[in-house]
């Protein structure tokens, strides 16, 4: 239950954004004329009465009980039609069934095993398209083709040549898409520049780095926030550029923050992204030089960090031969912790995986894993 109702709320505001950008806050819940916005407020407020438990989400659609994101799609029938393989009647009345399951395990009530069968049958009806959605939504792997006759491509095209131009060694930009082509992501690869370095022996690295505070940047960038769906992160680590000292030709670590947007919302406000992502390179380049300059400078976008990479041995495969070795990049501390007031749309780190609603196990908003697995596991 717990995957099936956060999987629901994460379609429901991918959705709602996607269809009323900015204004999706602000969508009725009931015939009382409450929002999203104001019942989530309420709920937030009593909840901090009580912060010493749980965790701090401040996001307004986990506020919202399985119910009423049930109201919301029936309510707005005609933005969710397309995610639903039956009738509008037939949906409600299968979600509701699965409802009224999870109310009575939310309240300890005794169910009986029919009700499990009912719970697995009904999802297999109603959410295999919503599975769909949300994979789609997150594995936009493919690159877009470099021959697409488009304007909005074109633009970012041209904005990925500025950046390789003027800021050598710094950005680049890739232009992706789902395997339907419903989802465009702009993906920033961002290269840490190197502050500092230690050899701590021959298996032990040490490298103070430049780095991006992502949810600042997020904050900053108006145009992109009313359209984007959702913005996430993640580091990656190159460990053929480990060097024994510091004069490698570039770091080894990298930071890439991707905006994922509907195609649609792209080719409307492609001219306005673009302006933002014109001015993010602008002041990244700004401050990654006043931090290699000083490192003890701190600037809205680039701060300086520490990570290592350690040599780790793993058995042969073969009895008589040497053991072989590899590099652990340790790259975590790269990445932007999610806090309460961060907005809706910054999702940091988070799964980029198909089946996602059997296979998540990370979400956005909590702040917490919800499995021991770690972001390397397979």
């Amino acid at each position: 239950m717990f995957r099936i109702e956060n999987a629901m709320r994460i379609f429901v505001y991918s959705v709602l954004k996607s269809e009323f950008k900015n204004d999706w806050i602000n969508q009725n819940v009931y015939d009382k004329g409450e929002t999203i916005k104001s019942i989530a407020e309420e709920r937030n407020s009593r909840d901090s009465k009580l912060g010493y438990i749980g965790y701090n989400i401040s996001c307004p659609i986990m506020h919202l009980m399985l119910s009423e994101l049930i109201y919301l799609i029936v309510q707005n029938w005609g933005v969710f039609i397309n995610y639903f393989p039956g009738e509008k009647q037939i949906m409600e009345y299968k979600l509701k069934e699965i409802a009224n399951v999870r109310n009575s395990i939310a309240h300890f009530r005794p169910i009986q095993e029919d009700d499990i069968e009912l719970i697995k049958q009904n999802s297999k009806h109603v959410l295999i398209k919503i599975d769909n959605f949300i994979s789609d939504m997150l594995t936009c792997y493919k690159t877009v083709p470099s021959n697409t006759n488009t304007e909005w491509y074109k633009k970012f095209a041209e904005l990925n040549n500025y950046t390789k131009l003027k800021f050598t060694n710094l950005c680049e930009f890739k232009i992706l898409e789902d395997k339907n082509q419903k989802w465009i992501t702009i993906q920033m690869d961002y290269r840490c520049q190197i502050l500092s370095f230690d050899d701590l022996g021959e298996d032990f690295k040490y490298y103070g780095l430049t780095n991006i505070h992502s949810s600042n940047i997020v904050n900053h960038s108006s145009r992109i926030l009313k359209s984007v769906t959702f913005i996430s992160e993640d580091t990656s680590g190159e460990a053929g550029l480990i060097s024994t000292n510091n004069k490698t030709s570039r770091t080894p670590y990298s930071k890439q923050i991707k905006f994922t947007f509907r195609r649609e919302a792209i080719e409307l406000e492609f001219k306005k992204i673009y302006y933002d992502f014109y001015k993010i390179v602008r002041q990244l380049s700004t401050e990654t030089n006043m931090v290699i300059k000083d490192h003890n400078a701190k600037g809205e976008f680039v701060h300086g960090d520490q990570v290592f990479a350690s040599q780790k041995k793993f058995a042969s495969q073969k009895k008589g031969t040497n053991d072989s070795k590899y590099w652990e990049m340790n790259d975590d501390k790269l990445l932007t912790n999610v806090q309460p007031n961060d907005p809706p749309e910054f999702w940091g780190y988070f799964d980029s995986i198909n089946n996602f609603i059997t296979n998540a196990h990370n979400y956005p908003w909590m702040g917490t894993n919800i499995s021991n697995k770690s972001r390397w596991d397979e």
